[in-house]
């Protein structure tokens, strides 16, 4: 509902920067819940031994625990991505002319009757959607 107050006082009203912005927003939270864990699983030794080592501040960050979290900020982009494509109440809320999301174009092939189109579609979605997080989650052997 913030964006429907804020975008006409920034410019973003009836743009598809809008719904970029709230679905970041929206959906930024499960990034950072997947990256949390890593985060605060890696050890401070590590770090400091990069720093005694002779690594400033910056650098120990990127070398040890960027490249830690960067597995799981991956797996979590790619869950957001599955999410974000089928998501419908933003989209509905927040689109703007001209612009139309998978979400919505599938609503709309529903609520005109066009039940076989909307449901192929909803199948796509469905399985490329299981086949990118099956990829994403499976464990290297």
């Amino acid at each position: 509902m913030a964006w429907l107050i804020l975008a006409p006082r920034i410019g973003l009203f009836n743009t598809p920067w809008l719904i970029l912005a709230a679905y970041i927003t929206s959906f930024t939270a499960l990034v950072v819940q997947s990256v949390t864990a890593p985060l605060s699983s890696t050890p401070t030794s590590a770090e400091e031994a990069a720093r005694i080592s002779g690594a400033g501040r910056l650098r120990a960050l990127i070398d040890i625990s960027s490249r830690m979290a960067l597995p799981a900020a991956i797996s979590g982009a790619v869950v957001v991505a599955a999410t974000a494509v089928r998501e419908l109440t933003l989209s509905v809320l927040l689109l703007s002319p001209g612009s139309q999301t998978l979400g919505v174009a599938i609503f709309n092939f529903q609520q005109a009757g066009a039940f076989s189109t909307a449901a192929a579609w909803s199948l796509v979605v469905a399985v490329l959607g299981i086949a990118v997080i099956g990829l994403a989650t499976r464990r290297p052997s």
